[in-house]
């Protein structure tokens, strides 16, 4: 995932990279910390956003893994749905008017 990541935002033209060059600070991992930002900023519940980037429950909190025998899909879905990418970064990737806050949708 980290290598397409790269790739896609090369093409995007996406990069922040300290004076002086070295390695850029846009990466797989800081989209991740944003992601998991923002959903939580978007009163989206932790342990959904656990399941949306793939991390496990924590040990000392079986209630998912024990007694939650139904489908999170939904769950998760409106979990990415709530985080909005900004207006700048939607027009890159041709995801509506950059000046519309409301545009993107998973429709799009």
């Amino acid at each position: 995932m980290s290598a397409y990541f790269h790739r896609l935002r090369l093409d995007a033209g996406v990069d922040d990279r300290p004076e002086g060059g070295g390695v850029s600070r846009v990466n797989f991992h800081s989209f991740r910390r944003w992601f998991i930002s923002q959903a939580i900023l978007a009163s989206q519940p932790p342990h959904v956003v656990r399941q949306v980037v793939g991390h496990e429950q924590p040990k000392n909190d079986p209630t998912l893994g024990v007694y939650f025998k139904g489908d999170l899909s939904q769950a998760k879905r409106v979990c990415v749905e709530a985080v909005k990418l900004p207006a700048t970064v939607r027009k890159v990737l041709g995801l509506g008017d950059a000046t519309d806050a409301d545009s993107y949708s998973s429709d799009t």
